[in-house]
């Protein structure tokens, strides 16, 4: 298949949460990666890239939301050991 993050076999963010606590983690803060940015149409991706600071505080804002997580190209997780 290449060499692509994308994994053969998706997970839900319940289920890295559930495999985290199992190993002894805490899950800290979850947020999305590229919430957004990976839908839009090119023309106006590069509109928002114009006001740069406007784009990134977007895709903060919506990082945090679970919704939105959902939909994120990547998922981060910040955990500390138990």
């Amino acid at each position: 298949f290449g060499n692509t993050l994308t994994p053969n076999h998706a997970f839900t963010i319940d289920d890295i949460k559930s495999g985290l606590e199992a190993r002894g983690m805490r899950v800290q803060r979850v947020s999305g990666v590229r919430v957004f940015h990976d839908y839009m149409h090119s023309d106006v991706r590069e509109r928002l890239w114009e006001d740069q600071a406007t784009f990134l505080e977007l895709e903060l804002r919506y990082s945090l939301d679970p919704v939105h997580q959902q939909m994120a190209r990547y998922v981060h997780f910040v955990c500390t050991k138990e």
